[in-house]
């Protein structure tokens, strides 16, 4: 298996058990997008933690942006402090 079908099979199966919360999440990102541009997983892990919603896999937060309804639009550094200020990417709808 390429290394290109194993991230593919991963993320398949990452949104199969992770089916309500990348949803929901999906739908709070395609709001904020359109109200504000663009969208990063730090405004949706607040809402996650609001909602009490946590997903099966850390994984299923990158599957949120999977799909042709989302491009790239740039990177920050994720203000969450368990992330260590890492670089996250920032989406807009396609």
């Amino acid at each position: 298996m390429s290394g290109l079908a194993a991230k593919q099979l991963g993320l398949e199966l990452v949104s199969r058990h992770n089916e309500h919360f990348i949803a929901v999440m999906r739908e709070e990102a395609e709001r904020i997008a359109q109200e504000q541009g663009r969208v990063s997983t730090d405004e949706l892990r607040v809402i996650a933690e609001q909602r009490g919603l946590e997903p099966e896999h850390r994984n299923a937060w990158g599957a949120i942006f999977v799909g042709r309804k989302w491009r790239p639009a740039g990177q920050k550094h994720s203000a969450i402090p368990s992330n260590r200020h890492r670089r996250i990417n920032l989406w807009s709808l396609a």
